[in-house]
């Protein structure tokens, strides 16, 4: 377990972590998250953004969670506040996102929905990341950070082509983090 920043050190789809009561421990924790970060990036795969490298898969009866966050990402949703609304606010409380969504609010998980289908979070760090630059909220920050934490405590799952999104994230993480640093977010 690492000291310096001990978020990724347990399969966080399997056991999310809560967060609660969490301190911030100035630069040293920095420094940690910075090291945690640099261990998974990999020179092997080209980073990409994940809305590049993704297979799409498609369900009529229910809210495909892939569909919505690409129409997201490329401002095809209507009710685009809405969603990243609801989205933000699953992935908050559980640490995890389904699969398919129920049609009628509040938008429970399907039967069906399985929460380890990868591609989500990369997709959903993408969006954050994007809603990010357009306009900076701290909760988009706070909510990337935790779904980098999922993603790095997942990394001996991926597969090549969701390696180069990681990458992808992590250098735009590392971006975000410095422009608050440095007070330009």
């Amino acid at each position: 377990m690492s000291e310096k920043y001990p978020y990724t050190d347990k399969r966080l789809l399997e056991q999310p972590n809560t967060y609660f009561y969490t301190t911030f421990r100035g630069e040293e924790f920095i420094d940690g998250w910075q090291e945690n970060r640099l261990a998974v990036y990999t020179s092997d795969e080209e980073a990409k953004k994940p809305t590049q490298c993704i297979e799409q898969k498609i369900r009529l009866d229910e809210i495909d969670t892939q569909l919505l966050l690409l129409n997201l990402i490329n401002d095809g949703q209507e009710d685009k506040d809405y969603w990243i609304a609801r989205l933000v606010k699953k992935f908050e409380v559980s640490k995890r996102l389904f699969s398919h969504y129920q049609r009628i609010p509040p938008h429970k998980p399907a039967l069906s929905a399985i929460y380890d289908e990868l591609d989500l979070y990369l997709l959903f760090g993408e969006l954050l990341v994007k809603l990010t630059e357009e306009n900076y909220k701290i909760q988009w920050v706070n909510t990337l950070l935790k779904v980098m934490d999922t993603l790095v405590s997942q990394q001996y799952k991926l597969t090549a082509r969701q390696l180069g999104g990681l990458n992808w994230l992590l250098s735009m993480e590392k971006n975000i983090i410095h422009n608050v640093k440095s007070g330009m977010l």
